[in-house]
């Protein structure tokens, strides 16, 4: 087995620590995406067995990325009458295949790191990369719950500084969130709410603007507290670019540091998130600055050192924070950390998702963007490259030396949209830009 010129090797372990929960979209959405990332001939991945859409993308990227049969393996994470199989059985598995392959202190990368985990790397010579669940916060750090009676504004004190935030509550019971309803109309004069669940992404099962009786409805309807807690906030009155669109600006981390770029978020329907793009920016330099400020304070303030992210909703062009995506990669690490490898010295590139037509595969992407002639492969100097592609979604980066470049392979990209037969109302962009050099790693 070859190892990399730093003797490190990377597993990849794509199994979530709340799979009995997740839907089947979201395991293949965050799993597939890391396919791209192995080192030829070094790296490792594990997926869970029994989703057709992570086997077509293995078999995709093992071709255009020459990886080999040893690098991938398929574990089971389920028992034969479908309950799920206990975590710890999986983490052996897992370790003990790195020991059939003669590998030694490798850093596993889980999608979601979780403390026994990181104990049974320990024990095995192995590195867990990442921020343990039981050890992080999560949305709900931003508000405290009703029931504790603390006064609520719209300033957060950190160690290192303060940071703006909607007001609100995180309610773990239906009757928390009434009561917090309660106190927000009656002591901070709050006429517009947004409900968010803090245990979802991407903007799923958030409710603007519910209405007294659609709270109380929302309470009295158990399925919808499996998972708290909920956060009931205020509605801000989101800053608007000239198309109408919100102005949403991102921040993401890597080991302990702030990623180099920010990112401006694409939402669709006032919710959903579909996209972000980095340099240039449709916000103005002054507003991207502070969210830096921010992000670092947010740094400081938790001390992480794996992979997590932060959202900023601009209101006045002042950025508040809204949202924490702790403990696990976020869609813009993947598209960072591929272009890093592959094209550094690039201008860089743009970025595109849209839901895709469940009868288009991999390869059907893959051949319309040989006919083309622009797939992106390893050593190529322009292109669009592949990174995942299920019935759910699919991510291409767009990699040129000029903006003009990249708009040409924007284009040719939406020819293909359409020649795929996708429908216009399912398509997502997602753009990112970038105007710096990265130097090689």
């Amino acid at each position: 087995m070859a190892m990399s010129r730093n003797g490190k090797v990377t597993a990849w372990f794509m199994f979530a620590a709340d799979e009995q929960r997740s839907e089947r979209l979201e395991i293949v959405r965050r799993a597939q995406r890391c396919a791209t990332l192995l080192q030829p001939s070094v790296d490792i991945i594990f997926y869970p067995e029994g989703y057709q859409e992570l086997e077509n993308i293995w078999r995709y990227t093992q071709e255009i990325f020459g990886f080999e049969d040893w690098q991938v393996h398929f574990f089971k994470h389920k028992e034969d009458d479908g309950s799920d199989r206990p975590r710890m059985e999986i983490y052996t598995e897992v370790l003990d295949r790195l020991d059939e392959l003669g590998m030694s202190e490798v850093t596993v990368m889980p999608m979601f790191p979780s403390l026994p985990l990181r104990n049974m790397c320990l024990v095995r010579g192995h590195h867990m990369y990442g921020d343990c669940q039981e050890d992080i916060v999560h949305k709900d750090w931003l508000h405290p719950r009703p029931s504790e009676n603390t006064v609520i504004n719209r300033l957060k004190t950190c160690r290192t500084g303060i940071i703006n935030i909607p007001l609100g509550y995180s309610c773990f019971t239906p009757e928390e969130m009434l009561l917090a309803y309660d106190i927000m109309v009656k002591e901070y004069n709050v006429d517009d709410f947004c409900l968010k669940p803090a245990g979802t992404s991407g903007g799923k099962g958030i409710v603007l603007d519910p209405s007294k009786e659609q709270i109380e409805e929302f309470c009295a309807t158990p399925s919808l507290w499996y998972s708290p807690p909920i956060l009931i906030e205020e509605l801000l009155p989101i800053d608007r670019k000239p198309d109408g669109g919100i102005v949403s600006v991102s921040a993401h981390f890597t080991s302990g540091r702030v990623n180099e770029r920010l990112t401006e978020q694409y939402v669709k329907d006032e919710i959903t998130f579909c996209g972000a793009k980095t340099a240039p920016l449709d916000v103005e330099g002054s507003i991207v600055e502070t969210c830096r400020e921010h992000a670092e304070i947010l740094n400081n303030e938790m001390q992480w050192h794996g992979l997590w992210g932060i959202d900023f909703l601009i209101v006045n062009g002042q950025p508040f924070l809204v949202d924490i995506n702790a403990g696990r990669p976020n869609m813009c690490h993947f598209p960072y950390f591929f272009t890093r490898r592959y094209a550094p010295d690039k201008n860089w590139w743009y970025v595109n998702e849209f839901m895709a037509n469940r009868h288009i595969a991999a390869r059907d992407v893959q051949r319309h963007l040989e006919n083309e002639k622009v797939l992106f492969k390893p050593g190529m100097e322009r292109g669009i490259a592949l990174l995942a592609h299920s019935r759910y979604e699919t991510l291409v980066v767009f990699i040129a030396d000029t903006h003009q470049e990249i708009n040409e392979l924007s284009n040719t990209w939406q020819g293909i949209v359409r020649q795929l037969h996708i429908p216009v109302d399912e398509v997502i962009e997602k753009t990112v830009i970038d105007d710096e050099v990265y130097p090689r790693e």
